[in-house]
């Protein structure tokens, strides 16, 4: 996928439902780290007529609505309301609380999120961009909502996904896609893939939003580019019972404990290496023109 922002890979699904062209560059290059808008789906207009460059799913959408492409303007006049409280509620609640229990949640963030993030980093970035990245998402948060209540208000947006898409066997508005299942697609794709515990088990209760996300892969994406779970996978995160809770966690809270601990330490060993050979490397930058005084 072209990074960890769902509204990316929204972008993208929209303009292969519309088969458009799409230059996809080298995987070392498909992060927000090179894109000069801070996204990574860039849509480049005319450039003779001096039209910026478009980024973004908002800009991606906006692109194609002027051209009249993709199934949203046959819609009826109900079914783009529906559909814009659908996308609205799948940025606002599915997209918090992912984001809450990826990035604020210290056990996912360094067990997952923050190693997923920095995998296509120079090294010596490593120790520092996830961390700036998690404290900006945990910045931009409501302040009046906590993590558990976002994360519950996810838990109701897949819940009413999986009842609106109930059992169709194409799409949400018929055999067209629409913006709706590019949202929906990759947001639902992002809980998957993410260390959201919590979340996927919600999804475990949405087969047919599961299905829904893979069909949207199976359709419009190559093998190669993301494997989707399956609901046997989704298995795994199965919310256990509270006899089941209470017995483990006497015996393994010490356990977890010692495993996220270990985790900061080595983030903190990276940053500790990252910080020596910076200061090392400028010693020996200008370690001439400090003899040059000293003479």
């Amino acid at each position: 996928m072209p990074s960890l922002n769902p509204g990316d890979t929204a972008a993208l699904a929209l303009l292969r439902f519309n088969g458009i062209p799409v230059n996809v560059i080298s995987k070392a290059q498909l992060n927000p780290r090179v894109s000069p808008v801070d996204t990574c789906v860039i849509l480049k207009e005319d450039m003779e007529e001096g039209l910026p460059s478009l980024s973004g799913f908002g800009d991606v959408y906006g692109a194609l609505r002027l051209r009249s492409l993709g199934a949203d303007f046959r819609l009826t006049r109900a079914q783009k309301a529906e559909a814009r409280a659908f996308c609205s509620m799948i940025a606002s609640k599915l997209g918090s609380g992912s984001l809450a229990e990826a990035w604020a949640i210290e056990d996912n963030f360094f067990s997952g999120t923050a190693q997923a993030y920095a995998a296509e980093l120079p090294l010596v970035l490593r120790p520092f961009i996830p961390r700036l990245r998690s404290s900006y998402v945990r910045r931009h948060m409501p302040s009046n909502r906590t993590d558990e209540d976002m994360i519950t208000d996810a838990e109701e947006c897949i819940a009413a996904l999986e009842s609106r898409i109930g059992s169709r066997s194409s799409f949400f508005y018929g055999t067209e896609p629409t913006a709706l299942d590019a949202l929906s697609f990759a947001y639902t794709l992002f809980v998957m893939l993410a260390p959201c515990p919590r979340l996927r088990g919600a999804l475990r209760k949405a087969p047919n939003l599961v299905s829904h996300t893979a069909r949207v892969s199976e359709s419009y994406f190559s093998a190669s580019a993301f494997s989707v779970p399956d609901m046997a996978e989704l298995e795994g995160s199965r919310p256990r019972n509270a006899s089941q809770t209470n017995s483990e966690a006497r015996t393994s809270s010490d356990t977890s404990l010692s495993r996220s601990e270990a985790l900061r330490r080595e983030w903190n060993r990276y940053f500790l290496g990252a910080s020596a050979a910076s200061f090392v490397g400028y010693i020996l930058l200008y370690a001439g023109e400090v003899a040059d005084l000293w003479e």
